[in-house]
């Protein structure tokens, strides 16, 4: 085990001036709760799923003194240039509200649980509402569920927010 993923983080969260709170909510959860296992010490993973990277990033980028850069964020993923590839491609500036400004409209559905044949308990009820990522802005299909026990570990666990396209 390390503890080099949460202790970086901390340092990132410190720099930014954010709490843990208000962290959280910019990442699309509800409470600090959502992200205390990514700081806590003890964390079991020696590096942070892209999916998890990428909300940090949109989330503390360009925050704090001097202002953080997604680099920083997403090389806590250990994929190198992998998870920020550079191309010859000229880019194409796209406008993308910052994660607080975007409205709580992606509905979550219920829970899911990973196995031989997957399983999701979905009744039809929305349970929750977050923030829609900007890969799925405009798509009004896609949907939200939570992880539920133990068994997608250590690609995701309890309560964390799976997308669905």
């Amino acid at each position: 085990m390390t503890d080099a993923i949460p202790h970086k983080l901390r340092q990132l969260l410190k720099r930014s001036g954010l709490s843990q709170e208000k962290l959280a909510r910019a990442m699309g959860y509800s409470h600090a709760s959502g992200i205390q296992r990514y700081l806590a010490d003890g964390y079991p993973k020696d590096r942070l799923d892209l999916d998890i990277a990428q909300k940090f990033a949109g989330a503390l980028t360009g925050m704090g003194s001097p202002p953080i850069e997604a680099h920083e964020v997403l090389a806590l993923t250990g994929l190198g240039s992998l998870a920020y590839p550079q191309t010859n491609v000229e880019p194409v500036a796209v406008a993308v509200p910052r994660p607080a400004a975007m409205p709580l409209d992606l509905p979550v559905y219920g829970h899911a649980v990973g196995g031989d044949n997957g399983d999701f308990a979905l009744n039809g009820d929305v349970v929750d509402r977050v923030r829609r990522p900007p890969g799925l802005l405009g798509n009004r299909a896609a949907f939200a569920v939570y992880v539920r026990g133990d068994s997608m570990e250590p690609r995701h666990y309890q309560g964390d927010l799976l997308y669905v396209d």
